[in-house]
């Protein structure tokens, strides 16, 4: 079974392997029926169908403490938190805690005492966390794709120190980070970070990010062209980086967007909402990876000059830009006679214009 931070994979197996690997060792065991027997020796458990039952049946309450991990494959409908605080709760011993398709209404404050746990995936229905969760000081994974409803994350969620990676899914309506979320150092990869009243750009500043990155501009604040600086995204590893200005101020539009050059390594880029005029330099030849450019609603866009100096990029897509004219982009002095006007030929590798 491999199970990747993006895209999940499954991996089927053939009735004979799975029953020979459970003859070469009993630690792991899966289960589709309540009345499978989890001995002493099982350390690993995954369920197929009916796993609410199994966790309530009793040959999986008798050994609570042997299990080390604990994965849920398919599940339907929605569970109240009793049903985890009641099962799953009392396996303190676990490490990795993988619910894939079931939603719980909440989480208990009893998540806090799975102390072990490396690896969370869990999805809830409810529109915030339980601050017991912040507890746990040695998960470095917590998977919340799916949670849809999630407004907010604990207040003392920097107390998760050792946390690496963290996913919130790209459908989160997260209304803002919480205080202090810039400790969180240890931090590899984050797919989604509001900029909002408790935390600006600058608190990316010590975190080594990569992969893929969505900063959601929900509140300006008045020292975001110098917090922009500070969070130095054209440090970090990111492949995929989307921008999303959700506030109608024009006020230092343009600087801000000067300081957040993406990296090297970037392949793709959304720049929406954004209501600066010219897209800056960028240093742009400097992105040589560069394939994918979306720009969407920056009504106020008036030159993606900068972007016609990068003959690799294979997909541009402009749309609601009413204030650019694509094909009639001028350089910073005016003039198009120079040959720095974007024309058909501009891109070589275009695959998608838009």
């Amino acid at each position: 079974i491999k199970m990747p931070l993006g895209d999940e994979e499954t991996c089927e197996m053939h009735d004979l392997m799975h029953d020979l690997a459970q003859m070469v060792g009993d630690e792991c065991l899966l289960v589709d029926s309540p009345s499978e027997y989890v001995n002493e020796n099982t350390r690993h458990v995954g369920t197929v169908n009916n796993s609410q039952a199994v966790l309530r049946s009793a040959s999986l309450s008798n050994t609570p403490w042997h299990l080390r991990s604990y994965v849920q494959f398919r599940g339907r409908g929605r569970l109240p938190k009793s049903d985890f605080d009641g099962n799953i709760s009392s396996l303190r011993r676990l490490r990795v805690l993988f619910l894939k398709d079931k939603r719980y209404e909440s989480l208990p404050e009893s998540v806090g005492e799975l102390i072990h746990l490396r690896y969370l995936k869990v999805c809830v229905h409810a529109h915030y966390l339980p601050e017991g969760i912040t507890k746990l000081r040695y998960l470095q994974i917590l998977d919340l794709q799916g949670s849809s409803n999630l407004r907010e994350l604990p207040r003392e969620f920097y107390r998760l120190t050792s946390l690496k990676h963290l996913r919130l899914g790209d459908d989160t309506l997260l209304i803002d980070m919480p205080p202090r979320f810039g400790e969180l150092t240890s931090l590899q990869s984050l797919d989604t970070f509001v900029v909002g009243k408790n935390n600006g750009l600058d608190a990316l500043s010590g975190m080594n990010l990569a992969e893929t990155l969505a900063i959601y501009f929900k509140k300006q604040r008045e020292s975001a062209v110098l917090e922009a600086a500070k969070a130095n995204l054209k440090g970090k590893k990111l492949t995929v980086l989307s921008l999303k200005f959700e506030y109608d101020s024009v006020t230092e539009a343009d600087e801000l967007l000067e300081h957040l050059q993406p990296p090297s390594t970037l392949t793709h880029l959304e720049v929406d909402g954004w209501n600066g005029e010219r897209f800056p330099q960028w240093g742009i030849h400097q992105l040589p990876n560069l394939v994918s450019v979306r720009i969407r609603n920056c009504k106020r866009c008036r030159n993606i000059l900068p972007f016609s100096r990068l003959p690799h990029i294979k997909s541009l897509v402009v749309k609601d830009c009413g204030e650019l004219d694509l094909w009639d982009v001028k350089d910073e002095d005016g003039d198009a006679g120079k040959g720095n006007s974007v024309n058909s030929s501009t891109w070589p590798c275009m695959k998608s214009l838009e």
